[in-house]
């Protein structure tokens, strides 16, 4: 069965088939499970359309009806691949950035929690840690750290910082 594929979206709908498909010159190929997966010069200018409403590699790689790894190796042998991932990649982030700033103006609803596990773990967000040196023992110089090793140090922060102690 060979369709006509328009666009990423359309692709995405074809590939809820129980069988692996690919995308090959804009046609929708049936392929068997296990059979050698076929990289398409046409992917890279698809990419960006596929992950700019927030998507990430397992649906790009789902809608190529490929594994995340065939993907990953696909990016580490085709430049034009890996250049097109990058502004997908953007896109994504962009997504996810918008719907955060979003809700945080109560334009639409949202789950913090996911936001805040999509933006950590798609644009490498962190929780900020700021350490206050004066309130270490010494105060700006750090008289009292220099010369302590990792351990000692550690310990320092933690008692002094975080205020654990040692039971």
């Amino acid at each position: 069965m060979e369709s006509k594929v328009s666009t990423a979206r359309d692709a995405a709908s074809a590939f809820a088939q129980p069988q692996r498909n690919e995308i090959l010159n804009g046609q929708l190929i049936p392929r068997g499970v296990g059979q050698a997966t076929m990289y398409s010069p046409d992917y890279p200018a698809m990419l960006p359309a596929m992950m700019e409403n927030g998507e990430g590699v397992e649906e790009v790689a789902a809608q190529f009806g490929i594994a995340r790894s065939t993907f990953y190796g696909w990016l580490n042998k085709h430049q034009e691949l890996r250049d097109a991932y990058e502004i997908a990649q953007t896109k994504s982030v962009a997504w996810w950035t918008r719907l955060a700033r979003e809700g945080a103006q109560g334009l639409v609803r949202v789950i913090p929690a996911v936001l805040i596990f999509n933006l950590k773990n798609r644009a490498g967000w962190k929780d900020k840690v700021e350490i206050d040196i004066n309130a270490i023992p010494g105060g700006q110089n750090n008289d009292d750290i220099d010369g302590l090793s990792l351990d000692d140090a550690a310990e320092v922060y933690k008692r002094e910082i975080l205020g654990i102690t040692k039971q």
